[in-house]
């Protein structure tokens, strides 16, 4: 199996959903055979030097990483990841499962968090949105999901359960909108010079209107734990599909906290608007994987340009082609 290098430096945190009966011996299991310390605990929220299998309120429970240090860190993910899928085939399914209830949350350290670089974070996820969404399972597009809503959910409701896969779009003027909004409270926190806690909570009301931190991404995180957290992925135990979302996570934090400006509309040519996202930062297996995933869901098209958020196409692009054509663009 092929897996990604992680390309940034940050430190990051992940969470694995899943359903079980019995979490001391999901936990017994994946100490005796990876040697590293896990612990079955009560649901709380508190960062551990450990691994730790808690209660969920979305699923049944969570396999919950403690503070991982950049390529070391991902290491021990990938071991800790293979190890849960092989006691879920070992068990064929009786000990723990998942389904489309689950999801994966990716915690990136945001420690030199500023508000206009949050404001680039959130700007960009929203451009990007249903470039994002074309690779996670349709479950968690839009606002399907109560527990991962549409950053633009507060500005145009994308009524959970209700969204259509062929045609409903965020309109230009609340993409305009949500940037304005962003800019307002970055630059009033330069001005009145506010600390940053106080900047990134009132980006983060304005994206969440009342739903907590149940956003694809969340900002709610930084205040107790200095990250940022992204919780748009479908849940998994594939070891190649995590780690390559950690990859994307953690490289889109880092270009768009280096970016000095967010443009209000993605690349012209579909080819350049996917690279953008999945390649640029990521490298070439990120963006490789992901353009196999996405023509594999039959997203992969040149309507990944036209600056909406469809997330379901007629026909199907080539993710060979649209990897060669990045590669030779320079974008990768």
């Amino acid at each position: 199996m092929k897996t990604t290098k992680l390309t940034t430096t940050r430190t990051f945190g992940v969470e694995i959903e899943f359903f079980g009966s019995r979490p001391e011996e999901i936990a017994r299991q994946l100490q005796e055979k990876t040697g590293i310390r896990v612990e079955a605990e009560g649901w709380n929220h508190i960062t551990r030097e450990y691994w730790k299998v808690v209660p969920d309120g979305s699923a049944e429970w969570e396999l919950v990483s403690p503070i991982m240090q950049y390529k070391e860190g991902m290491k021990e993910t990938k071991k800790m990841i293979k190890t849960l899928a092989q006691i879920e085939r070992n068990s064929n399914g009786d000990l723990l499962y998942v389904n489309k209830k689950c999801g994966i949350h990716v915690h990136i350290c945001a420690d030199d968090a500023t508000g206009k670089k949050v404001s680039n974070l959130v700007k960009y996820f929203g451009v990007n949105e249903h470039i994002i969404d074309s690779v996670v399972s349709p479950s968690r597009r839009g606002s399907r999901n109560e527990y991962c809503k549409s950053v633009f959910e507060a500005l145009q409701p994308r009524h959970t359960g209700l969204y259509s896969d062929n045609g409903e779009s965020v309109l230009p003027q609340t993409k305009k909108l949500l940037f304005a909004k962003l800019n307002k409270i970055a630059k009033k926190g330069e001005r009145r010079n506010t600390d940053v806690y106080g900047t990134i909570s009132e980006m983060s009301d304005c994206l969440q209107n009342g739903i907590l931190r149940y956003c694809k991404l969340n900002l709610t995180s930084f205040r107790k734990y200095r990250t940022v957290e992204f919780r748009g992925f479908n849940g998994s135990l594939c070891c190649e599909k995590i780690s390559n979302w950690i990859n994307f996570c953690g490289a889109t934090v880092d270009k768009t906290f280096g970016a000095k400006v967010i443009q209000n509309k993605v690349q012209d040519d579909w080819r350049l608007a996917f690279a953008n996202v999945f390649g640029k930062g990521c490298g070439r297996k990120t963006l490789k994987f992901f353009g196999d995933r996405a023509e594999k869901f039959e997203t992969l098209h040149e309507g990944l340009s036209n600056n909406r958020t469809y997330v379901d196409f007629d026909s199907v692009g080539n993710s060979e082609n649209m990897f060669n054509f990045a590669t030779r663009s320079g974008t990768i």
